[in-house]
């Protein structure tokens, strides 16, 4: 320490001999000059406004040049000091975009006996820097370095440079940018050097010191083994078998060092050559190239690995070859060959391809003919069909298949709802039990929702979808479609809120149309909004002054006011270019990852036109989406009113027939009134009759003609017949 640093914690990294003083760099407190003749301590530090100082405090490496300038290495790349206007120029400035020196830790520094600077950086290798051209070279682990952390530089004096690393000790001559790297193998105590710790003494010996001690070594006895090894072959192995030469059917007549030609079957194709280079001089680091020409004729390095395997080796020509260097990187000239031939089996001989060749010209010739033969037919069956029929009878075989295909579901899920729900509704069952008929009640209606919606798309697209319109209580049917969803809401622990202005609400609507867009719609919701999530439902009546602009609209424009049916979540919600899409059929978002058909949201649009009403939609990527559904307060609509009645007095009337049996005296029997059931599926018509058998006499049948002839017969009180049958359907009946 010196009286005129105050800081008595200044850290000391590199030192340097001046002609009257000497240089100190330290980290975190910047470059001092102390002047041995006055004693005198200047200091130098870094300003950011200032280009002319130094770019950094913190100072590894100081080197003197020959021209008395001043070389400083930093964290932050490379300075120079001009003696006479005490300047600094930074060279991560000044030098061009591809400086590797920019913004590096520099670690060492040393001008070589042509004047060129060696840079020694933290993980970017060694740079030399030719400052009078400003040309900049780089060598790292890739281009031969044996690190690319670089603690120390010394030159000989044969002007070679020795480099100390985080991995070894590399030689380089500035001359021929030859390398030759030292690590443990080559007796070092170890690999790891310490930066800053290397020194030339004056009999021209180099020390490096490790963390494990120093090294100390003559430049001039590190002589290079300038003798190329030759490369030889000690054994042959195929199919995993060691080849003898005295064995059976050995494909060698001598030994393997001395053959040139293999020749070998079709089977004998997974070879290991085994070789050897004749080095001995640190033989631990012989390494070795090989290839098999014809076969990769890229080399492959070896490393140290004394043998060569090839495996499923096709039938053809090759020539291994084999090259090696010494501990100097030193390789031979001319590879160590053996010629291998391998023959094809009868299968692959060129007699065979010819019989393939024959075979082939055959099989084409009849496929062919066939496929022209089948192109004729499918066009004379395409031409036919188009003749005899018409679009009407197109459309009239798809509304046959959708039709059939919803019927053959709906009675087998009828024959699941409905025994379910007598036993949910007559029994006082366990609770584990209800539950476990609850949860299949929900998935039955589920799939029967399902079902629904392919047949009501395919209506809307034939254009047959029936609008009933009737004045309905919408806060009734918006608490119907959410006790659907309470139990999977409590499940997913979501809260699941409804708000209303009106304890009633009438409106003229379609109500199981505008159940459906209501389910489709909270359906969404809970499928898309995770754990412990929030969705609100609310009800209100709005006037145009108090629409939002944000988001889309789909549907028709309302003028006036409207009653709005809000529902928002918190959920992922939807990317921008996805909301259109949602909308339409059998569309879904591009990042949409969850079950679905698709044909919800299509079927909620289509709905609510029928309405004369729209559905506004807001959403943002992770923040939620709200589904407004506006409906017209009020609006012109065609509703036969008397036909509306008599269809309502008639469901009452047969509901009180049904559901409510006329009480009897022990004396009288209900037996005495006759229920027919014609129905062609056989369990549905046996659940039905058990049902009603204990109050009716029933008659059944298993279609419509018999069902008629039954009923002309017996002459029963009431029929309930299936629509679609054999031989003759329920409206025909």
């Amino acid at each position: 320490h010196f009286k005129n640093i105050n800081d008595s914690r200044v850290s000391v990294y590199a030192l340097a001999k001046a002609d009257n003083g000497i240089w100190i760099g330290t980290f975190g407190t910047g470059l001092y000059y102390l002047d041995d003749i006055s004693g005198n301590l200047k200091h130098f530090i870094t300003a950011s406004n200032d280009s002319t100082t130094i770019s950094s405090n913190s100072i590894r490496a100081i080197e003197v040049a020959k021209d008395k300038s001043l070389w400083i290495g930093t964290n932050n790349g490379l300075n120079r000091l001009d003696p006479v206007s005490g300047k600094f120029t930074r060279y991560i400035q000044r030098l061009n975009a591809n400086n590797p020196v920019r913004n590096d830790e520099i670690l060492c520094l040393k001008e070589d006996m042509k004047g060129n600077l060696w840079i020694g950086t933290s993980g970017r290798g060694l740079i030399v820097f030719n400052p009078k051209e400003h040309l900049l070279k780089s060598f790292q682990i890739k281009d031969g370095l044996i690190g690319n952390d670089v603690y120390g530089i010394e030159e000989d004096d044969n002007g070679i440079l020795w480099i100390s690393t985080e991995n070894g000790i590399s030689s380089v001559d500035p001359d021929l940018t030859s390398i030759r790297n030292f690590n443990r193998n080559d007796e070092l105590l170890g690999n790891q050097f310490n930066p800053g710790s290397h020194f030339l003494s004056s009999a021209g010996e180099i020390l490096f010191g490790d963390t494990k001690g120093f090294i100390l070594f003559s430049p001039n006895k590190m002589k290079a083994n300038p003798v190329p090894p030759k490369v030889i072959l000690t054994s042959l192995n195929i199919n995993n078998k060691l080849v003898d030469i005295h064995a059976k059917d050995s494909p060698l007549d001598q030994s393997i060092f001395t053959t040139t030609e293999l020749k070998l079957s079709y089977h004998q194709n997974s070879l290991t050559f085994n070789f050897v280079a004749n080095n001995f001089v640190l033989p631990n680091k012989n390494k070795f190239k090989y290839r098999l020409a014809n076969y990769d004729n890229n080399w492959i390095d070896a490393g140290s690995q004394n043998y060569a395997t090839f495996t499923k080796i096709p039938p053809g020509s090759y020539t291994f070859e084999v090259l090696a260097c010494n501990n100097d990187n030193v390789w031979s000239e001319v590879p160590t060959k053996i010629r291998i031939a391998i023959s094809p089996p009868f299968w692959f001989s060129w007699y065979a391809y010819l019989i393939y060749l024959i075979l082939l010209f055959i099989v084409i010739y009849f496929i062919r003919k066939e496929v022209k033969e089948r192109e004729r037919f499918k066009k004379e069956l395409l031409l036919e069909r188009l003749l005899h029929e018409s679009d009407a009878q197109l459309q009239e075989m798809k509304l046959r298949f959708f039709t059939n295909i919803s019927h053959e579901f709906r009675t087998p899920l009828t024959l699941i709802v409905s025994p379910i729900n007598l036993l949910l509704e007559k029994f006082n069952l366990e609770t584990i039990v209800r539950e476990h008929l609850q949860t299949i009640q929900r998935n039955s209606d589920r799939l029967l929702r399902l079902i629904n919606q392919v047949i009501d798309v395919h209506k809307i697209e034939s254009g047959k979808a029936v609008f009933q319109p009737v004045i309905s209580d919408l806060i009734s049917l918006c608490n119907e479609v959410i006790h659907c969803f309470e139990m999977e809401a409590r499940d997913k622990n979501i809260l699941l809120t409804f708000s209303s202005e009106f304890d009633e609400l009438e409106v003229c609507i379609d109500p199981d149309k505008v159940e459906k867009i209501f389910f489709n719609i909270l359906s969404n919701a809970m499928k898309f909004t995770g754990e412990n999530g929030i969705i609100r439902i609310s009800v209100s009546i709005n006037h145009p002054e108090n629409l939002s602009e944000k988001g889309i609209t789909i549907g028709d424009s309302i003028d006036g006011d409207r009653v709005s049916v809000e529902f928002s979540d918190n959920g992922p919600g939807i990317a921008k270019e996805d909301i259109l899409l949602i909308f339409e059929r059998f569309g879904q978002g591009k990042n949409h990852h969850t079950s679905g058909t698709g044909i919800g949201l299509h079927m909620a649009s289509e709905y609510i036109r029928l309405h004369h009403g729209n559905i506004h939609l807001e959403s943002n990527p992770n923040e939620g989406s709200s589904f407004t559904i506006n409906l017209p307060v009020s609006y012109d609509l065609v509703i036969n009113q008397k036909e509306v009645a008599e269809i309502t007095q008639l469901e009452e009337s047969i509901n009180n027939r049904v559901h409510q049996p006329k009480e009897y005296t022990n004396s009288e029997k209900s037996i005495n009134e006759t229920i027919l059931i014609i129905e062609d599926n056989f369990e549905l018509r046996t659940y039905l009759k058990n049902i009603l058998r204990s109050k009716y006499r029933i008659v059944t049948a298993p279609n419509g003609k018999q069902g008629v002839e039954t009923a002309l017969t017996v002459l029963p009180d009431l029929v309930i017949s299936d629509v679609m049958m054999p031989q003759m359907d329920g409206f025909e009946v």
